[in-house]
């Protein structure tokens, strides 16, 4: 007999001997970037994670603005963005300070007029004394909007713009008209259901 044990036998049947162990795993094969020059190792569609990027917001995986220096950069909240002595500065702040001839105190906000904060004409900018003002601001272009006057205020009910005449406003600054809440409320205050 050999140093090698047979494998048992039932009955003229070979039995395959078990082996214990750690299965083999097959590990995944990295390819390269499918960009020529690009030693990058491929993440999807056989390309690495920059020209992929490139490839599904320009539909060009080779294409990269170049913009020419101090040109500045759209940030993603929407404004233009320039770096100056190594600091992100606003393109608006910086108009309106050159405007002004100095730089803003603190707590001074700039307000788009036509809401697009990529525009940055002088005349769609306004420099507002605090937030307060800057919300004020917001909350009357946006009646002037929907029902187009500026001083109306909204119903928190039923969210329809009428006269602050015919709006009851509580000092909490819940603001309704006296119909909806006896709708939505009745006439005790509770919730109907």
């Amino acid at each position: 007999m050999s140093g090698t044990p047979e494998a048992p036998t039932l009955e003229g049947v070979q039995v395959a001997s078990l082996s214990i162990g750690i299965k083999k795993r097959k590990l995944p094969i990295k390819r390269k970037c499918l960009i020529d020059g690009c030693d990058i190792n491929a993440t999807r569609r056989k390309m690495c994670n920059n020209h992929y990027r490139h490839f599904m917001k320009y539909g060009d995986p080779l294409f990269f603005k170049n913009r020419k220096q101090g040109e500045g950069a759209l940030h993603n909240s929407g404004y233009w963005m320039f770096e100056i002595n190594k600091r992100s500065v606003l393109r608006h702040i910086l108009i309106v300070e050159k405007v002004l001839g100095k730089r803003l105190p603190k707590g001074v906000e700039v307000h788009h007029v036509d809401l697009v904060r990529a525009n940055d004409s002088n005349n769609n900018l306004v420099a507002c004394q605090d937030r307060t003002y800057h919300r004020l601001l917001h909350k009357r272009t946006k009646a002037l909007h929907a029902c187009g006057h500026a001083d109306w205020i909204s119903c928190q009910i039923c969210k329809q713009y009428s006269p602050s005449s015919e709006i009851k406003q509580y000092k909490n600054g819940v603001k309704w008209h006296p119909k909806c809440w006896t709708e939505k409320f009745g006439k005790r205050g509770k919730i109907k259901k």
